[in-house]
């Protein structure tokens, strides 16, 4: 028998059992990759019957996309999507497609033709890759409006970024469009939808994640790891997240896009709250007949269900399906080096042995100007690339042993090709010009070079030099900085 003492200590501990295992949360089993499969299912199958009602007047949204998550054809006669598609085409021919000019609708035009298997350089009669890249401000910017400019809205920016990477294209510049973005986020790592506004938006927040990844940022570079630190901030205590102070399901599917794309995994640790991970959050919005609401016991509609299906694609996949468009672009090559470009066989050369190479993203980006440490490395090893640093090597204060490019740098000063900036520094991160790069390549060539005459710029001899042996490459301007693209067509002429 228990003393009285002992029964009480007994009941004591009990209590403190029961109060403890009450205070833990349960952790929720996550829903399996069968479930999400048929919860997605269900979602096409509602977006398959509310066009259908509505005979596809409102294709225009994200359908072809979402579809293209989840490896579904738009084009598939079952969701007439040749019929809309033919209407649109038809729209655009007789110009009454009113928002075109709009730049965030001609940015999602093209990321929906481009689902749908359509070529937008050719739509319509129209190039709208064209119109879209061309419209880039001085300043790196997207315009509010193809047609009356602006430099305000952030969205507009985010989106074009997102629609020219996806469709491959080349045309723009990517490193100031890039900065530019990188100017607009805030202290605390978010973006707002309007510049000069203090506050960060999760929703805008996540599509400039998936527009500096696919413009060719790593997942750990300041910019982008800043933005995913934003957001698991914003994360709420049962695992969602809000736009405009309210929890809602388009917040978290676009948070799970960003995670994505970035090649983070949205069902680890930092990600789950309460025992629920993300897909947990996201699963629980559907309603019976598979649509996805708002906000939870809302309506299903439209947009929800297409945010929704495009997160649960990506989810399936582990891939982005902004990442598998660009992939698709070009599945044999870079997605912005096309056959007819000038630098085209040059650039496929030195990729091949080698010497150059391309981005995470697919792209080569021929037209990005190329910095002096990344040529340094590039004339290395072209010319073999299997030398260590001697002791009589040159050496640059601003060029440590761990700097990646050290051994090339080294081999380039030593050999007189390049030199430093001053006497004590290298400056890897400029920009070359067209001018320091000719003087290479005359240099390496051995080509005679006359004396300046008072008064020409330090360059004119290698610039008659590089012109009296046709070495001066397509566009060639001295003071203006060498591309990538233009480096691969010099580089091809010296070590063929």
């Amino acid at each position: 028998m228990l003393s009285n003492s002992k029964k009480l200590t007994v009941c004591v501990l009990l209590f403190l059992f029961i109060l403890f295992a009450l205070m833990v949360p349960t952790t929720m089993a996550s829903y399996s990759s069968g479930e999400v499969r048929i919860a997605a299912d269900k979602c096409a199958h509602y977006l398959q019957h509310y066009h259908q009602a509505e005979k596809m007047k409102e294709f225009i949204g994200w359908t072809p996309v979402a579809l293209r998550s989840v490896d579904q054809d738009f084009m598939n006669s079952r969701w007439q999507g040749e019929t809309a598609i033919s209407r649109l085409e038809l729209d655009m021919k007789a110009k009454t497609v009113s928002d075109l000019d709009i730049t965030t609708s001609l940015a999602r035009y093209i990321i929906i033709l481009k689902a749908a298997g359509k070529d937008p350089t050719d739509y319509a009669g129209q190039n709208l890759l064209s119109g879209l890249s061309q419209s880039q401000l001085p300043s790196g910017k997207f315009p509010d409006s193809i047609k009356s400019g602006g430099d305000e809205l952030v969205n507009a920016h985010i989106w074009s970024m997102i629609a020219l990477a996806t469709a491959g294209d080349s045309q723009w510049d990517r490193d100031k469009a890039v900065n530019w973005l990188k100017l607009q986020q805030h202290n605390d790592g978010g973006f707002h939808f309007i510049t000069g506004n203090t506050d960060s938006d999760v929703d805008v927040s996540s599509a400039a994640i998936i527009a500096l990844v696919l413009s060719g940022e790593k997942k750990d570079s300041p910019a982008v790891a800043k933005a995913i630190n934003y957001l698991r901030y914003e994360q709420m205590p049962g695992g969602g997240f809000a736009s405009w102070q309210t929890e809602n399901l388009e917040s978290a599917a676009m948070v799970m896009q960003a995670l994505i794309v970035a090649g983070i995994d949205p069902d680890s640790a930092p990600w789950s709250k309460n025992g629920k991970k993300l897909i947990d959050i996201i699963m629980a919005y559907q309603v019976e007949d598979g649509s996805f609401p708002h906000i939870k016991g809302g309506k299903g509609n439209l947009m929800s269900s297409e945010q929704a299906l495009m997160a649960l694609g990506d989810y399936m996949q582990g891939k982005s399906v902004y990442q598998r468009m660009v992939q698709a672009t070009a599945p044999t090559g870079f997605s912005d080096v096309k056959a007819n470009d000038p630098a085209y066989a040059a650039v496929m050369k030195l990729v091949d042995r080698g010497v150059m190479t391309g981005y995470p993203d697919k792209s080569f980006r021929p037209t990005a100007a190329i910095s002096r440490a990344e040529f340094a490395q590039a004339l290395f090893l072209a010319q073999g690339g299997e030398r260590q640093p001697l002791p009589g090597d040159e050496r640059f204060v601003d060029i440590d042993d761990s700097h990646w490019a050290r051994t090339s740098i080294a081999y380039c000063a030593t050999m007189k090709w390049m030199q430093g900036t001053d006497s004590s520094h290298f400056t890897p991160d400029q920009k070359l010009t067209g001018a320091q790069l000719l003087a290479v390549i005359v240099k390496i060539m051995g080509l005679p070079v006359n004396e300046r005459q008072k008064g020409e710029a330090w360059y004119q001899p290698y610039v008659a030099a590089g012109s009296n042996n046709s070495l001066l490459y397509p566009g060639f301007k001295a003071d203006r900085n060498a591309t990538r693209g233009q480096c691969a067509i010099m580089l091809d002429k010296v070590f063929p």
